[in-house]
């Protein structure tokens, strides 16, 4: 009778471990995108109403009027978000577009008209606001692991007390604010649009999207009308496999030290 070879306890524990995968660890690199589709103002406006007095020759306003206004063109102008989604100053951002040729009417008080106006269209919201602290706290820039990226594929996470306001910019420096709007904690769905968490033989990328449902701001007077938003944000995240690191690949890892390594942390001062 033929005797096969058998193989020790050691033998078998070490050939199953060799067989399972390394832990992959993932660098991933947040890109963010916010707009609005549906927007509008419920109360008469007179935050655009004009200065109180223009100085011959040139018509420079010399002192406010209405709300504070020193505006050089009453009437129609852009209205932008000051903070929240976007601290940007750009006078001509579409992320709060209105309906006459792009802007709104700031100056509604005597109009014998109701004083609603809307706008609806998709506009992207300009210089949006990396910092903002209602992002998903599980969707950042930086180190995942393998599980923690698995978990993201087809997971509902949540924006985070979602809040803004806006403003009419008479300049960068002198801005007349709006009541804050708020669009609570709104699901955001994310998936996996391409690679495996648990190969790193390519890149992988993680794409997440929610809508805000239309919400207002609090009733104010003329120079803080109600304005009204829903909001749109877009995350994603591109990922790309870590290397694991050793003495020499030019970085100076927590494990490392100028004794240890001194061609990585030569840099470092100790």
């Amino acid at each position: 009778m033929r005797i096969l070879p058998s193989l020790s306890a050691a033998a078998v524990v070490l050939c199953v471990g060799s067989s399972t995968a390394s832990p992959v660890d993932w660098r991933c690199t947040r890109s963010l995108a916010a707009f609005t589709e549906r927007r509008s103002f419920t109360q008469y406006t007179g935050f655009e109403c004009g200065a109180g007095f223009y100085a011959p020759p040139f018509g420079l306003p010399v002192y406010p009027g209405h709300c504070g206004d020193m505006s050089h063109s009453p009437g129609l102008t852009f209205v932008d978000w000051i903070h929240g989604v976007s601290e940007s100053c750009d006078d001509h951002d579409e992320g709060f577009m209105g309906p006459y040729d792009r802007e709104w009417d700031g100056c509604t008080i005597d109009s014998p008209f109701p004083p609603l106006q809307t706008s609806e269209s998709l506009r992207w919201i300009g210089g949006v606001n990396w910092n903002w602290s209602a992002w998903p706290a599980e969707l950042y820039d930086g180190y995942y692991s393998d599980y923690q990226l698995a978990a993201l594929n087809g997971a509902t996470v949540y924006m985070r007390e979602a809040s803004s306001q806006l403003g009419d910019l008479d300049t960068c420096s002198f801005i007349q604010e709006f009541n804050w709007i708020s669009w609570g904690s709104f699901p955001v769905g994310a998936f996996i649009s391409y690679g495996d968490p648990f190969n790193a033989a390519g890149p992988l990328q993680v794409r997440a999207g929610g809508r805000g449902d239309y919400s207002c701001a609090p009733l104010g007077d003329m120079c803080r009308p109600q304005y009204c938003s829903d909001l749109i944000v877009n995350v994603v995240l591109n990922c790309d496999p870590v290397q694991p690191s050793y003495c020499g690949d030019g970085v100076c890892d927590a494990d490392e030290t100028l004794d240890s390594c001194s061609a990585d942390c030569w840099l470092y001062v100790y």
